[in-house]
C-alpha cells in the first residue's frame, strides 16, 4: 500500500465539504404598513406610530386621533366657552326683543311751562294671588262657622236636645274646618298674613278635632252631644277676634270681604 507525501504530511486526502450557498439578504427596509394609511408620525418626537396608538412609546405623549391630548383639551375648552358666549348673547337678544314694554312714570308740565312734574303711581302691597284668594275665602268660612255656633246655642236652649241636629252641625263644622286649614296654609304665603294664618290654622284644627270627638258618640246619647256642643262653642269663642284681625288686614289692601255671619252680631 502506497501513501502520498504532500508537504511532509502523510495520510489519505480529504475531500472538501460542499456547503449550500446562503441566500442573499435583501437590502430593502422592512415594510411596517401602508404609507399614509396605517402609519403616522408622533407630532412631538416624529416617531412612526401605528394608527390608533394612544401613547407614544418614545416621548410618552398621550394622543387622541394622532393629536396630543393637551392640544385637544385646549381646543375643546375654547369651543365650549365660545358656544356658551354665543348662547347667552342669543338668549339676551331674544329676551330683549320679546320683553313687553312697561309704561314709565308720566310727566306733566307746570302752568309756567318751565319745570316738568313727575307724577308717580302709589305703591300697593304685593300679595301673592293664592293668598289674596285665601283671605276672601277665609272670611266667608268664618261667617259659616259663626252661623254654626248660633245653631248650636239654639239647640242647647231646648229642654230636649235634638241630637241629630247637633250631629249635622258638627259634621258641617268638621268639613269646613278641614277646608279652613288648607286656606290658612295658603294665606301664609303673604308675609303680612303669616302670623294670622298660624292662629287661624290652630283654630280650624281645634274645631275639626272637637267635632270628630263629639261625633264618636251614639246618636241616642243626648248628654254626650250636649257636652260636645258646649265644648264646640268654647272653641268658637276665639273666632270673632281672629275674624276682626282678618278684616283689618284686608282693609290695608283692595281685597273685598263678605259680611259677618248673618246670625251673629259684629264682633
Amino acid at each position: 500500500m502506497t501513501a502520498e507525501v504532500v508537504g511532509g504530511r502523510t495520510g489519505p486526502r480529504k475531500t472538501p465539504r460542499r456547503t449550500k450557498p446562503r441566500p442573499a439578504v435583501s437590502q430593502q427596509p422592512i415594510s411596517i404598513g401602508e404609507v399614509d394609511a396605517n402609519i403616522f408620525s408622533c407630532p412631538v418626537c416624529a416617531r412612526p406610530l401605528a394608527t390608533g396608538a394612544q401613547r407614544c412609546p418614545g416621548c410618552g405623549t398621550r394622543l387622541i386621533l394622532a393629536t396630543p391630548a393637551r392640544r385637544v383639551g385646549i381646543f375643546v375648552s375654547a369651543g365650549l366657552v365660545i358656544g356658551l358666549l354665543f348662547g347667552w348673547s342669543f338668549s339676551a337678544a331674544v329676551g330683549a326683543i320679546s320683553a313687553p314694554r312697561t309704561a314709565g312714570p308720566t310727566a306733566s308740565v307746570s302752568p309756567a311751562g318751565s319745570v316738568p312734574i313727575i307724577v308717580g303711581q302709589t305703591p300697593t302691597p304685593t300679595i301673592p294671588a293664592i293668598s289674596r284668594s285665601a283671605v276672601g275665602q277665609a272670611a266667608a268660612l268664618d261667617g259659616r262657622l259663626m252661623d254654626a255656633g248660633t245653631s248650636l246655642r239654639t239647640a242647647l236652649r231646648e229642654k230636649a236636645l235634638d241630637s241629630a241636629a247637633v250631629a249635622d252641625t258638627l259634621r258641617s263644622l268638621a268639613a269646613d274646618a278641614a277646608f279652613g286649614e288648607d286656606l290658612a296654609s295658603r294665606m301664609g304665603a303673604w308675609d303680612e298674613a303669616y302670623a294670622l294664618s298660624l292662629d287661624l290654622g290652630n283654630l280650624y284644627g281645634s274645631v275639626r278635632s272637637t267635632a270628630r270627638e263629639g261625633l264618636a258618640a251614639s246618636i241616642t246619647n243626648a248628654p254626650a252631644y250636649r257636652a260636645a256642643a258646649q265644648k264646640m262653642l268654647a272653641v268658637l269663642a276665639a273666632l270673632p277676634r281672629l275674624d276682626t284681625r282678618l278684616r283689618d288686614l284686608a282693609a290695608t289692601t283692595d281685597i273685598k270681604l263678605p259680611g259677618v255671619g248673618a246670625s251673629d252680631p259684629p264682633p
